[in-house]
């Protein structure tokens, strides 16, 4: 089956319109929002490039890299944390 793009935002609304009701997404649920965790929860899950693309469908690294850039910093930033408390642990210093 194919959509044009307000076909699919009306499947799109219809389909949010339960889990709304019942308070499990935010009102501003938008596919675009959506495509957006999607590729920012696979790049902090250590998906490639082009795994991401293959799912999401963006056609160029470039894109993909803001995702991946993110979640890169997430990664860096626990482990300094965790270096951090371990180092303070071992030694009783920080």
């Amino acid at each position: 089956m194919s959509l044009t793009p307000g076909g699919l935002n009306t499947n799109f609304d219809k389909t949010k319109d339960k889990p709304l009701k019942k308070g499990l997404v935010g009102k501003g649920l938008t596919i675009h929002g959506l495509r957006t965790t999607v590729a920012t929860r696979l790049a902090e899950a250590g998906c490639t490039p082009a795994e991401i693309k293959a799912i999401i469908g963006h056609a160029s690294d470039a894109s993909i890299r803001v995702y991946t850039e993110e979640a890169n910093k997430r990664v860096n930033a626990d482990a300094a944390i965790l270096k951090w408390e371990q180092r303070s642990n071992k030694d009783g210093k920080f």
